[in-house]
């Protein structure tokens, strides 16, 4: 893949969609280095020690439902609130992404006189790793269907599959959305399994799902049942495979 220009990006907090007030965003996976010098030695010995995981975004503040002055304070200091990044134009199914358990851990807002009144949020991991996936699923839904199927590979016995999904919008009279991750030994999908299934939901949210290995089948993919009067969702999905957490 070519080198990338941030612009079309995406930033899944919870249920909400805030690529649209953000303008920074940076990912920062590390390891905590450990000191491991002897008497003996002539320099200093470090080992990799446990991995962390946190993200910090900025952008122009803006009050009401859904905006980042609703969504960050009401998700302070919450344990295991999914947080999914795509940093690839547009976000569509199979893009590069990457998602996390989180708690937001701070928040600011401000400014100088005459400039736009900004904020600025930082995430940390609260379980897990950082899971390098893929989009499964972006955009509106009106009736049951399944997605793309996705050749992440196959999970082993040292491994998870993890998966967050994030519905941003939700209508209609009483409407239900009910969505698996589905594996397969093949793209037709003749023999799909059900891998993880989020709970039934009838409004906006967000969900953790992960199953562990050994599973053998390497395409994947989303599974939705829609139902309710006139009911539309937007959802998100990321997915990838990761170390056990």
């Amino acid at each position: 893949m070519a080198h990338q220009i941030i612009k079309d990006a995406r930033l899944w907090i919870a249920q909400y969609d805030i690529a649209g007030h953000a303008n920074r965003c940076v990912l920062d996976y590390a390891a905590e280095m450990q000191d491991d010098t002897p008497l003996n030695a002539v320099a200093r010995n470090r080992l990799g020690g446990l991995k962390t995981v946190a993200l910090q975004c900025e952008g122009m503040f803006e009050a009401g439902v859904g905006m980042p002055d609703a969504l960050i304070p009401a998700n302070l200091g919450v344990a295991d609130v999914p947080v999914s990044l795509c940093p690839i134009a547009g976000a569509a199914v199979g893009s590069r992404a990457f998602t996390f358990r989180s708690s937001l851990a701070e928040y600011q807002l401000g400014g100088q006189i005459g400039e736009m009144a900004r904020f600025s949020a930082g995430a940390e991991a609260t379980q897990g790793p950082l899971v390098r996936g893929e989009v499964l699923h972006n955009g509106a839904q009106t009736a049951s269907g399944n997605g793309s199927a996705r050749q992440l590979g196959a999970v082993t016995s040292q491994r998870r599959l993890y998966a967050a999904l994030h519905i941003i919008s939700a209508s209609g009279t009483l409407p239900t959305l009910n969505v698996k991750i589905q594996s397969d030994n093949g793209a037709g999908f003749a023999t799909p399994a059900d891998q993880i299934t989020f709970t039934q939901a009838s409004a906006v949210g967000s969900q953790w799902g992960s199953v562990v290995g050994a599973i053998t089948d390497d395409y994947w993919r989303v599974n939705f049942t829609i139902g309710g009067t006139t009911p539309s969702f937007t959802f998100v999905i990321v997915a990838g495979i990761a170390d056990l957490s």
